[in-house]
């Protein structure tokens, strides 16, 4: 998936597009909103992540909720994040860049 999600994105930067690597994006997420690759990928966070910067990626008026309370929800109490019982450095690192990505992008209006 993380390749998959790279690919979106660099086709993005030159303009492309690659809908049935967006759709597939969008399909592989998990139910509580975030991409976590299964046994594939370690880091959830890392993989959200990349998602995001790829389904985002030239689409001021794309913001994913479900990506947002995701994030949130898995955050630990101390305000930091990890794939673990304590976050990192790295993991907190993905989480920040995923937020701004997210906080970047104006609300979709209903």
């Amino acid at each position: 998936m993380s390749t998959i999600a790279h690919a979106v994105h660099a086709l993005l930067l030159i303009g492309e597009s690659l809908e049935a690597g967006e759709a597939y994006l969008e399909q592989s997420r998990d139910d509580d909103g975030v991409w976590s690759g299964k046994k594939r990928h370690a880091s959830w966070l890392c993989l959200t992540a990349q998602a995001i910067a790829a389904l985002g990626h030239g689409r001021p008026a794309w913001r994913d909720e479900r990506a947002l309370a995701g994030l949130l929800a898995k955050q630990h109490a101390c305000g930091g994040c990890g794939i673990g019982d304590a976050p990192t450095f790295e993991e907190s690192a993905y989480a920040v860049l995923s937020l701004h990505m997210l906080s970047s992008h104006k609300i979709r209006q209903p």
